[in-house]
C-alpha cells in the first residue's frame, strides 16, 4: 500500500502500515493482492457491514500501473460484494485522480464531497 502510494517518508509509511493493520483486523474485511512473478504489485480491500460494501486500501506499485491491476481488483471486489448480498457499494477517491476515474468507469458515480483535514492543516 505504501509503495503504491509512493510515500517514502518514515511517517507516511507508518501511517500506511497502521491503516493496513486496522483494515485487516476490521470485522468483515477481505484483503486482496495481485501478484506478478511472485511479487505483490497491487492491493485492495473490501469490508462488508450490514449489506454495505466499502472499497478501500487500493494501490498499485508504480512500475505496474496502467496495466489493469486496479480494474481487475475493482471488478473482483464488486463481484464479491454482490455475492455477499451487498445492496450498496461505497468508496472514496480524490477527484480528478486516476482512482476516481477508475471508480466511475466501473459504475460508481461521484455523489458527494468530503472535507479532509490533516494535522498539518491546524492553525497554531
Amino acid at each position: 500500500l505504501a509503495d503504491g502510494n509512493e510515500d517514502t517518508t518514515t511517517r507516511g509509511r507508518q501511517i500506511s502500515d497502521e491503516y493496513g493493520r486496522a483494515v485487516h483486523r476490521a470485522t468483515g474485511s477481505i484483503d486482496l493482492l495481485v501478484g506478478v512473478g511472485g511479487r505483490a504489485v497491487g492491493c485492495g480491500s473490501l469490508q462488508v457491514i450490514s449489506g454495505v460494501a466499502l472499497l478501500g486500501g487500493a494501490a498499485t506499485r508504480p512500475g505496474h500501473r496502467r496495466r489493469g491491476v486496479q480494474g481487475a481488483l475493482l471488478r473482483h471486489r464488486l463481484g464479491l460484494a454482490a455475492t455477499l448480498g451487498c445492496s450498496l457499494v461505497v468508496s472514496t477517491a480524490l477527484p480528478p485522480g486516476a482512482s476516481a476515474r477508475n471508480l466511475q468507469r466501473h459504475g460508481l458515480p461521484f455523489v458527494d464531497t468530503q472535507l479532509l483535514v490533516t494535522a498539518d492543516d491546524r492553525v497554531a
